[in-house]
C-alpha cells in the first residue's frame, strides 16, 4: 500500500490498503490494524474519498490512545488534517493540526512540528494570513531539516518560494527556491520538478519568459511522486502559465483543462486557482463570456473556501473581463471587493515586511488606484 501510495498508483495502493486491512482485523492485532488504518487515510484522501479516510483514521486514533503511542497519535491528527484541508474543511483542519502541534511539543516530536506547521500554514495562506503563515512555513523548514522530513525541507520550501513570489518578494523566492534545488539532487532527485515549476513561475511573474522556457526544458514538466493533488497543481500550472506567456492559448486550455479533469475530483483547494488561469487563457482567446462563467465557478468557489488568497486574484480579473463586457457596475463592484481583501491581506504582510512589497506589485496598484 505504502509503496503504491507513493509512486502515486492509487488504484493499486487502495486494492493492498483493503487486503492489509483484512488481514490486520483478522490477526486481531491490534497496533497492525492502527497502522493499517493510518495509512488507509491518507490513501482515501488522495483520492478524494474524505468520508471514508475520516472514518478510517478516527478507528485509528482511538487504537492509538489504547496503546498510549502518543507519536502516532499526533501522526493521526497531522493524517485527518490533510484530508479535511483537501476537502476544504479549514476550521477542522486548523483544530487537528493545532492539537497535534501542541502534543508535538510536549513529547518532543520535531516530525510533528514541522509537519504540523507546514499544515497549519497551508490554510493560513489559503485564508489570506499571510504573515503567520510566512512565519510558520520558515518553522516548519528549519525542524523539517533538523528531522529530515523531505515533504518540509523541499516541498514547504517549494510553497514559501511561491508564497513569496505572489506577494512580491520575487528574490526571496527564487533564493530559497535554489536551495530546494539543492537539497532534492542530494536527497530526493525524483522530485526535482517541483521546486524546477515554480522556479519556471517565479521568473514568469517578474515577466521573464525567455529564461523560464530555458528552464523548463524542451518537455513538459511531470508531476512528482507526491501523491497529493495540491504537488500535481503546483508542477502542471508552470506548464501551463509558460504556454500562456507565449501566447500559446490553444495548448494553454488544452492543459488547463486536462489539469482541472485531473484534479477536480480528487480536492477542493487549489481548484479556483486554476479557473482563474483558465479565466485568464480564454480572455487570450477572446471567448469573454466562456471566461465570464469560468470566473464566476472560481469566485463561488473560493468564497465556499473562505480562499482570499485567491479571492482577490479572481476578482481582480473578473473586473477586467466585465469591463470588457461592458459590464461597468459589475466590474467596480469586483474592484471593491478585492480592495476589501487587500486591505485585510496588507495588514497580515507588516509583520514579515512584506506590506509595500505587495502593494507596489503593478496588478495590485492596478486595483487600489
Amino acid at each position: 500500500m505504502l509503496n503504491y501510495l507513493f509512486s502515486k498508483r492509487l488504484d493499486q495502493a487502495l486494492r493492498h490498503g483493503q487486503l492489509a486491512l483484512m488481514a490486520a482485523r483478522d490477526l486481531d492485532d491490534r497496533e497492525q490494524l492502527a497502522f493499517v488504518l493510518n495509512d488507509l487515510c491518507r490513501v482515501y484522501t488522495c483520492l478524494g474519498d474524505f468520508e471514508k479516510a475520516y472514518a478510517v483514521i478516527r478507528e485509528a486514533r482511538d487504537l492509538w490512545s489504547i496503546l498510549d503511542n502518543q507519536p502516532m497519535f499526533v501522526d493521526s491528527l497531522g493524517s485527518e488534517a490533510e484530508a479535511r484541508f483537501n476537502a476544504g474543511d479549514y476550521d477542522k483542519a486548523l483544530e487537528c493540526s493545532t492539537e497535534a502541534l501542541q502534543m508535538s511539543e510536549k513529547i518532543g516530536n520535531l516530525w510533528g512540528q514541522a509537519y504540523n506547521r507546514m499544515l497549519i500554514g497551508f490554510v493560513q495562506v489559503d485564508r489570506g494570513k499571510i504573515g503567520q503563515a510566512i512565519q510558520l512555513c520558515h518553522e516548519a523548514i528549519l525542524m523539517g531539516d533538523e528531522a529530515s522530513l523531505l515533504a518540509s525541507t523541499i516541498g514547504t520550501r517549494s510553497d514559501l518560494a511561491w508564497i513569496y513570489g505572489n506577494y512580491g518578494a520575487l528574490d526571496k523566492g527564487l533564493v530559497l527556491v535554489e536551495e530546494a534545488l539543492e537539497i532534492t539532487e542530494v536527497k530526493q532527485p525524483a522530485w526535482r520538478a517541483l521546486p524546477l515549476a515554480i522556479k519556471v513561475r517565479l521568473h514568469l511573474l517578474k515577466g521573464e519568459t525567455k529564461l523560464a522556457k530555458e528552464i523548463a526544458g524542451p518537455a513538459l514538466l511531470e508531476p512528482v511522486s507526491i501523491p497529493y493533488a495540491r504537488y500535481t497543481v503546483m508542477v502542471s500550472m508552470a506548464n501551463v502559465e509558460l504556454a500562456l506567456a507565449q501566447r500559446d492559448h490553444v495548448r494553454a486550455l488544452s492543459l488547463v483543462e486536462d489539469l482541472l479533469a485531473h484534479v477536480t475530483p480528487l480536492t477542493r483547494v487549489d481548484i479556483p486557482e486554476v479557473m482563474c488561469r483558465k479565466a485568464d487563457i480564454l480572455i487570450g482567446l477572446e471567448r469573454l463570456e466562456e471566461a465570464h462563467q469560468t470566473l464566476t465557478k472560481a469566485l463561488s468557489a473560493a468564497k465556499r473556501l473562505g480562499s482570499k488568497h485567491n479571492l482577490w486574484q479572481i476578482l481582480s480579473t473578473l473586473m477586467i473581463v466585465n469591463s470588457k463586457l461592458g459590464n461597468y457596475k459589475e466590474a467596480d463592484a469586483n474592484r471593491e471587493e478585492a480592495r476589501v481583501i487587500i486591505q485585510q491581506i496588507t495588514e497580515s504582510l507588516r509583520e514579515v515586511g512584506l506590506h509595500d512589497s505587495f502593494l507596489n506589485q503593478p496588478r495590485v496598484q492596478k486595483l487600489m488606484q
